[in-house]
């Protein structure tokens, strides 16, 4: 307990998280993601948006990242009108604040920046009516070793004081607009926490390379946070089996087809969020699941057994060629209770799709990166811009494509 206490004493957030607001995104929203250059790593935006298509298609949202690295508050409403406007959104999520801290021990005239800004912000567009779900900026885990930060004198601790005055200032904002509030800076430091005794001193939630770029497992942390935001409820849907009739109920956009030898066949319109790699790498997305219940609220894709015989089954989850060889153990109490698939199966028969959409989503999130950039660009003419709203829109359209149903098999076998 000593331990704990000394590690969040100073930098415990001295305001209390604001009452949750209820957000519910609408079907067919434009949806903008604006932040610096941690919004535009295409890392928790890439899994929203990922999750977005895959998991509950049937919003059908679009989602445009236009976060610009190096970028403050202030910085942003330079372009607020060409750069976010202009795409007529109907909701957003807002993350500033590790730039305005200046990477500056105590650093109150950034807060204030940052604060005057932010408001002008959501003042402008709350006036075209996007709806607006504001974070905080996360924290810091190491002291960068950027020359820039060598010679203003920054500390570890003094630079995560300022954040935490931001992150202060972020949810008194949110409080007075009544705006979905995400609490990055304070999730971001307790995972430093858990995964330390979880993984190990080396374990970098915020980043290995510097401290303030997260790693996956950080960018997991922040999704969870934007999701719950969001209002995602996770459920994905179900497959109840019956074992003494061979036969199958579903739930959720998934069908039943047919029992073939203990092994129950069906068709999906709806995929599980798919993750792999190690559990103790903080580059590893499923390591992050580590740090936050991201499955259990996110990620459910249920299978339950009735009629069931005998104290113990094995479980295979395997695609329409049954080329996959991954088998769980199941007591008959656990799954007449329910497991989820989702958190248990590090790979399904989902994995090859949802990681080619996953793809095709990167490489869209990394053209509108591009276009957000042009102006760095000398070569870049109107011309240009169009070529690239061309490719982003032919990006969008085959995500839509890749997006087909699934035929999968849940092979259920008894363990004399």
């Amino acid at each position: 307990m000593a331990q704990y206490d000394s590690f969040f004493e100073e930098h415990f957030p001295s305001s209390p998280q604001p009452n949750r607001v209820s957000f519910t995104l609408r079907k067919g929203d434009r949806l903008l993601l604006i932040g610096d250059s941690i919004t535009e790593a295409n890392r928790h935006s890439r899994m929203l948006e990922t999750y977005l298509a895959v998991c509950i298609p049937e919003l059908e949202i679009e989602v445009r990242n236009i976060g610009k690295g190096g970028e403050t508050a202030e910085g942003f409403l330079k372009r607020i009108e060409s750069e976010c406007l202009k795409y007529q959104p109907t909701a957003a999520t807002i993350c500033y604040g590790m730039n305005d801290a200046g990477y500056l021990d105590n650093n109150l005239a950034g807060v204030n920046a940052f604060t005057t800004a932010s408001k002008k912000i959501i003042s402008m567009l709350k006036a075209t009516g996007v709806r607006i779900v504001l974070a905080s900026p996360g924290c810091i885990g190491r002291l960068p070793t950027w020359e820039f930060v060598r010679e203003l004198n920054g500390t570890l601790d003094g630079i995560n004081t300022t954040l935490l005055y931001i992150r202060n200032e972020a949810a008194a904002i949110a409080k007075a607009e009544q705006l979905p509030f995400v609490d990055h800076f304070w999730n971001l430091y307790r995972a430093r926490f858990a995964s330390a005794e979880k993984h190990g001193a080396e374990y970098a939630v915020c980043g290995a390379d510097d401290g303030v770029h997260p790693s996956w497992a950080g960018h997991v942390v922040m999704a969870f946070g934007l999701f719950t935001a969001l209002g995602f409820d996770g459920e994905l849907g179900s497959f109840t089996i019956d074992l003494a009739s061979k036969s199958a109920i579903t739930t959720g956009d998934h069908i039943f087809k047919a029992e073939t030898d203990n092994a129950y066949a069906f068709v999906s319109h709806r995929y599980p969020f798919c993750a792999e790699g190690q559990l103790d790498k903080d580059w590893f997305i499923r390591s992050g699941m580590t740090l936050v219940p991201f499955n259990q609220q996110f990620n459910r894709m249920t299978l339950k057994v009735t009629g069931a015989t005998a104290s113990r089954y094995r479980v295979a989850w395997t695609d329409d060629n049954n080329m996959l060889n991954e088998w769980h153990i199941y007591t008959r109490e656990e799954l007449e209770a329910g497991v989820n698939l989702a958190d248990d199966f590090q790979r399904t028969p989902f994995s090859n799709n949802f990681h080619r959409i996953d793809d095709l989503v990167f490489q869209k999130q990394s053209v509108e990166s591009a276009i957000t950039w042009r102006e760095t660009n000398a070569q870049w003419t109107e011309s240009s811009l169009g070529e690239y709203e061309a490719e982003r829109v032919r990006l969008l359209d085959q995500i839509k494509r890749e997006f087909v149903p699934v035929t999968h098999h849940i092979r259920i076998e008894v363990i004399e």
